[in-house]
């Protein structure tokens, strides 16, 4: 009777699997450590993944958005919370056409009902040049928002100024001339 040794070398099955957690570790890392706020669609529009940024910001945790259509769940372009038609949705475009997407000027529903405004990203997520969903990247314009608003009613009180001082300048100067008539 014959033995047979078989030996096979797993080195590089084992370097690949190595390769493949530590890229799988790092993605991990980047989405739920980013400063921007995350969230995955799949082809349909579900919402697959949102970050701890993203919960933050619209008050949703990842339990109560995972499976729900984003454009029903959080998207709503205008500021007076009018929704925009999920068919003439920009971000749901993205599945459609494949081109990547940056809006400024944007808003989503937080989870209280106000309008946040937001600036994002919308890159389509390819399998095999196959669209199987896309990835959100949003900041949260808020602070700056506000900022704009208090730097407008500024301007709109220095102006008022200006025009009261003109005002009083001219009057003082009719006060004057008044004066050396009665004199």
């Amino acid at each position: 009777v014959g033995l047979a040794k078989v030996i096979r070398d797993d080195t590089d099955r084992k370097r690949n699997e190595e390769l493949l957690q530590y890229q799988l570790n790092l993605a991990d890392a980047i989405a739920r450590n980013a400063a921007e706020g995350m969230i995955l669609v799949d082809k349909e529009g579900r919402i697959t993944f949102v970050n701890p940024t993203a919960e933050v910001l619209f008050g949703w945790t990842q339990e109560e958005l995972v499976g729900e259509l984003l454009h029903e769940k959080l998207h709503c372009r205008y500021p007076d919370g009018t929704w925009y038609p999920s068919e003439d949705c920009p971000h749901m475009a993205v599945l459609q056409t494949g081109e990547t997407l940056r809006s400024e000027d944007d808003f989503f529903v937080h989870k209280d009902g106000r309008m946040v405004p937001i600036s994002c990203s919308v890159a389509p997520i390819r399998s095999d040049n196959t669209i199987g969903g896309a990835v959100m990247v949003v900041r949260d314009l808020t602070q700056q928002k506000l900022a704009e608003a208090t730097e407008r009613e500024n301007e709109e009180a220095l102006q008022q100024a200006q025009k009261l001082e003109s005002i009083g300048v001219l009057a003082g100067g009719i006060a004057h001339d008044f004066n050396n008539l009665l004199t």
